[in-house]
């Protein structure tokens, strides 16, 4: 996986609502590694596993939600999860966690070393 952008081109990159939707998470976080300046923050938002039934309710009972979207996710995640994955990236470190809306999310500071 390669993005268009030479190497520490930014300071800050987001993701929100991004990663459960990969099939190679740690691949895209190892390109975000390449692309963040050091000391470089990304900020990472993603479902919690508490959320997949509860969208998986609004979607396919309710049609709240386009099917496809939830279809869509290839995982759900909580903090044990991103330690995890981070840990196999070993320029990027977790600063803070938390999770939001009522547990169904998770927001994550990562720092560039």
């Amino acid at each position: 996986m390669s993005l268009p952008f030479e190497n520490e081109s930014f300071e800050i990159i987001t993701m929100l609502a991004v990663i459960e939707h990969l099939s190679n998470p740690i691949a895209m976080l190892r390109e975000i590694e390449r692309l963040l300046v050091p000391n470089g923050i990304l900020l990472l938002t993603a479902p919690s596993h508490a959320a997949k039934p509860v969208l998986e309710f609004l979607s396919y009972k309710l049609h709240i939600i386009d099917e496809r979207e939830i279809r869509d996710h290839k995982r759900y995640y909580n903090k044990c999860d991103f330690i995890e994955f981070l840990a196999q990236v070993p320029k990027l470190k977790l600063i803070q966690h938390n999770y939001f809306q009522c547990g169904m999310n998770n927001f994550l500071k990562v720092q560039k070393c």
